[in-house]
């Protein structure tokens, strides 16, 4: 519920966001697929993910109103869109979470922590 200023980026900065059990997903689905040499793996949301810091911002005072606000003072670049193509195709990889979801699921978690 307080209010924050952020100064590392602004309103506008566009990032490829990740929930953390697509990502610990992700891993495991490398760990099980058999490939003939090392890989690196591009891992991120699906295209509902890759939003501003302002987008990300109004979908948590969506899903809890009683969030403070934010300030973004920064002043940075955007960041490209993730390409998870290849992780699609060798490994399976194709995430579950949409940032809503993601987002929703850390709310809880926080709140029920909270509470205890």
């Amino acid at each position: 519920g307080k209010d924050v200023v952020i100064t590392e980026v602004g309103p506008e900065e566009k990032r490829h966001f990740t929930f953390v059990k697509d990502a610990a997903r992700a891993a495991a689905l490398a760990l099980e697929v058999p490939l003939k040499d090392s890989r690196i793996f591009n891992i991120a949301g699906g295209d509902d993910s890759y939003v501003t810091f302002q987008e990300f911002y109004q979908t948590i005072k969506k899903l809890c109103p009683s969030a403070g606000n934010v300030l973004f003072q920064g002043k940075g670049q955007n960041r490209g869109k993730v390409d998870i193509s290849a992780a699609r195709k060798e490994i399976g990889y194709q995430p579950r979470y949409t940032l809503e979801m993601g987002i929703q699921e850390d709310i809880d978690h926080w709140q029920t922590h909270k509470a205890s």
